[in-house]
């Protein structure tokens, strides 16, 4: 549920779960730079480097803070340039740096993969990728062409913003075939699409990288042949 927040007497919502999230938000909060002595903050943490770290510093990237503010949450513009620098630095660390985080890196480090079998939206259903069951063994995606695989794969590179057209590609709605024209003409839909639902579909993709896959389904080790080696190739550039 949308959390609240006081600020002189008057309440805002502010994004507590990622059902409140759409993509095209997320997307928005991903194109968000972080300042380059912030990110050195969060991608050096050693107790010696933070101990250099003064409440002066944290603070001076105000501007930083109030842009992610303005995405994930209803506080106006004008009340975000009145609250004074050290408290936006604390709402933001203790609110709203996780889910920048997330969104930035496409990844949510604490989200519990509910595993859906499908969604609703815009009005339709739309499944996921089919799973199969070899000798006890759920592989997902297992109903899936490599092709869409390793294209949806190779999207990732691209980060949130290639979801869209990731989502597209794996979600259809029922007994739909695999048609490259449809896809790419209603990718644009899913940017309304909440990021709960997203990330379900990001982690259906990205599971099939780690999963075992027995040395006795020739199909199974090609798909996967093929992804790892276009994703190693992604890990290069």
């Amino acid at each position: 549920m949308l959390l609240t927040e006081q600020i002189s007497g008057k309440k805002y919502k502010v994004v507590s779960e990622w059902s409140e999230i759409t993509l095209a938000d997320a997307i928005e909060v991903s194109r968000i730079s972080m300042p380059d002595k912030l990110k050195e903050i969060y991608e050096n943490p050693t107790e010696e480097f933070l101990s250099t770290c003064t409440d002066e510093l944290f603070i001076s990237f105000s501007e930083f803070y109030k842009e992610v503010l303005a995405i994930l949450t209803d506080i106006p513009k004008d009340v975000a340039e009145n609250i004074d620098d050290l408290s936006l630095y604390k709402f933001f660390t203790e609110r709203l740096l996780g889910f920048y985080l997330a969104c930035k890196n496409c990844f949510p480090i604490n989200y519990e993969i509910k595993e859906i079998e499908c969604f609703r939206h815009k009005g339709r259903r739309w499944y996921l990728p089919e799973s199969s069951e070899i000798m006890g063994k759920r592989i997902l995606l297992a109903d899936e062409m490599a092709q869409p695989i390793v294209e949806a794969i190779t999207l990732l590179k691209n980060g949130l913003a290639a979801m869209p057209l990731v989502i597209s590609i794996l979600c259809r709605a029922d007994k739909e075939n695999y048609d490259e024209k449809i896809i790419i003409g209603r990718s644009k839909q899913f940017k309304s699409l909440t990021m709960n639902y997203v990330w379900e579909v990001f982690f259906c993709l990205t599971t099939l990288l780690n999963k075992p896959i027995l040395n006795s389904n020739g199909y199974f080790q090609e798909v996967v042949r093929i992804v790892k080696q276009e994703q190693r190739l992604i890990n290069q550039d």
